[in-house]
Order: structure tokens, then C-alpha cells, then sequence
């Protein structure tokens, strides 16, 4: 081999770490949890979107009987 041929080795080491951290990313269970409970949360979202009450009113005024006189 050439004695001349100097290669910084630490930007591969670096490039490995990396491509380790996150392949291992989605085998972590936080991930798939994380995942699992935003897709719960657009699923009830989506599912109750005309369900929503409106403000409390009173009777209508033609329920409301005239007081006596």
C-alpha cells in the first residue's frame, strides 16, 4: 500500500453510528406506541366529528307559559 495515503477513518465510524441509530429507530417499542396513539387520536377525531355538542340553551320561548294573571 502507499505510505502517502493518509484516509480519515473517524467520518466512516461516524456514518455507521448513525445508519445504526436509525435502522434501530422503529424497533424501539416509545416509537410504535407514539405512533399507535396518533393514529388512535385522528381515528376518534375523524369518528366523533359531527358528534359535538353545541352550548346549552334554555326552553324555547314557545315552550315558556304566560304567567297568570
Amino acid at each position: 500500500m502507499n505510505s502517502n495515503h493518509k484516509h480519515d477513518h473517524a467520518h466512516h465510524e461516524r456514518n455507521k453510528k448513525h445508519q445504526k441509530a436509525a435502522r434501530g429507530l422503529h424497533k424501539d417499542w416509545r416509537t410504535w406506541t407514539v405512533v399507535l396513539l396518533m393514529l388512535l387520536g385522528m381515528a376518534v377525531y375523524l369518528l366523533t366529528m359531527d358528534e359535538s355538542l353545541g352550548p346549552a340553551t334554555g326552553p324555547e320561548p314557545s315552550d315558556v307559559e304566560a304567567p297568570a294573571e
